[in-house]
Parts: C-alpha cells; structure tokens; sequence
C-alpha cells in the first residue's frame, strides 16, 4: 500500500494539473485518526468553487459492527478505514460516514475520491438515501438513481472492492495510475 500511495504522488506531482503545494501525503505511521481530521481540514482551507479536490485513501477497510447515525446502511452496517493504529485499539478507524461529512464541507467544484481499499464499495453513501426505496428498485434503477445523486454532488468515486469484497494489496491501484497516465 505504501508503495501505491508513493506511485500515485508521483503521478500528481508529474502533472502539469496538480502542485506539489497543493497536495497533502499522510501516511504509515503518520496516518493517525487526528491527522487524517486535520489533513480533510487542510483541504477545506485549501481548496474553493474554483477547485478539483482528489482524494485517495488505501488501507485496509472493513464492516462495522453496525449502521451508526446517519443511518441508511442496506446491509445494517457502516464501513470502516484503518488508521494507521487500528490494529492496536479499535476504535482507531474512521468510517465511511465520517469521511462523506468531510467531503460534503468541501467547496469544490468536482470530488474525486478512490478507496482502494477491501469493502470500499460502502464509501459510496449519499446521506439522503432512502433504504427503504433501494429495496424496491431494480438493479439497473438503483445505478441509474444513484449515479444522478453522486453526480448531482459534482463527485466522482472509485472502489477497488464491492462493499462485500476483499480487495487484495496490488490489486488495483497500479491499473488505476496507468489509466492516469493514458
């Protein structure tokens, strides 16, 4: 995973779209739950309308014991990142919940977020959906329904996992940095 994350910095970095002052790394042992906090704030002051903010999160991810407040979850469940001492102490992880409060305080005009991570498939919440609704809905009319909220939100999200998948480390981000590089 660290190894990605260095590939994908690379990849901005060559760019002639992104800066490097404009780009915040957190990671291995710097990838505490405070730092992830302050590093979605950076991004809030850094960024405005005018802006495309990415964020890309690779860790290890999993299912909540349960739907915690907003609830919408269909499987009764929330999903979780690790933070880098989630192995530690469990309540080190911050969840899919928590990080759409971060991007939905953001300005900018478009939200890339990648989530190579296993069960990244549940950070794709819209915190107004009706579970009760999803139900009733055909496949294809749930995608179509979902993908006119997501891109209503001007956001963009990819995953390297359904939200009941592993995703295995390698796995995903080296086809995700040769798509970047065409």
């Amino acid at each position: 995973m660290l190894e990605e994350v260095d590939d994908f910095y690379e990849l901005l970095i060559e760019s002639e779209i992104w800066s490097e002052d404009h780009i915040k790394l957190i990671k291995a042992e710097d990838a505490t739950i405070g730092n992830i906090n302050s590093g979605f704030k950076w991004l809030d002051q850094m960024e405005d309308e005018d802006d495309i903010s990415l964020v890309y999160l690779t860790t290890h991810g999993g299912p909540l014991s349960k739907d915690y407040f907003p609830w919408g979850e269909a499987d009764g469940k929330d999903e979780c990142l690790a933070s880098y001492w989630a192995f530690a102490y469990d309540n080190q992880v911050i969840s899919d919940d928590q990080i759409n409060y971060r991007l939905n305080q953001l300005e900018s005009k478009a939200i890339c977020m990648i989530v190579d991570s296993c069960y990244a498939g549940g950070f794709n919440d819209d915190p107004n959906w009706n579970k009760n609704t999803q139900n009733s809905m055909t496949t294809k009319d749930w995608i179509m329904e979902f993908g006119e909220e997501i891109s209503g939100q001007n956001r963009v999200i990819l995953m390297a996992s359904e939200e009941d998948e592993l995703s295995y480390s390698g796995g995903f981000a080296p086809y995700l940095i040769d798509g970047f590089r065409g």
